[in-house]
């Protein structure tokens, strides 16, 4: 009778260290990056959006979209190579992605502090409407 409760009881506890080892498994590094970001503070006119897709192996594609409300036509997209590194994407020479709680932020200029709108990249198409 002790024996099965012992046997049992280790059983539990290897599943469970099972578990919590696993925890992580499967979940790419920058998986928490990826999708369509909007900019927080933006002019009413112009909406600024980022994307972020996974390229190969550490590479990240970022596209910049800068969408006219007024004249959808005249809204315009800039695409980058970035490569994962330590927690951050590093993009365009001299600027890096990171994440700060759930807002996305950047050293350099060309992306402002963003909140994720999507798990999904959105087209420009998309954005326009």
């Amino acid at each position: 009778m002790k024996r099965t409760s012992i046997l049992t009881i280790v059983g539990v506890l290897m599943v469970a260290l099972t578990l919590v080892l696993c925890s992580g498994c499967g979940k790419e590094q920058g998986a928490e990056f990826i999708g369509t970001w909007k900019q927080v503070s933006s002019v009413m006119q112009f909406q600024n959006y980022t994307t972020i897709q996974k390229g190969n192996g550490d590479s990240f594609i970022i596209t910049k979209y800068v969408v006219n409300k007024n004249n959808p036509e005249q809204s315009r997209s800039k695409t980058y190579s970035g490569v994962y590194d330590n927690g951050r994407i590093k993009f365009a020479s001299d600027s890096v992605l990171y994440l700060d709680g759930d807002t996305l932020k950047s050293h350099g200029s060309l992306v402002g502090d963003s909140k994720k709108i999507s798990d999904k990249i959105l087209t420009l198409n998309e954005l326009n409407k």
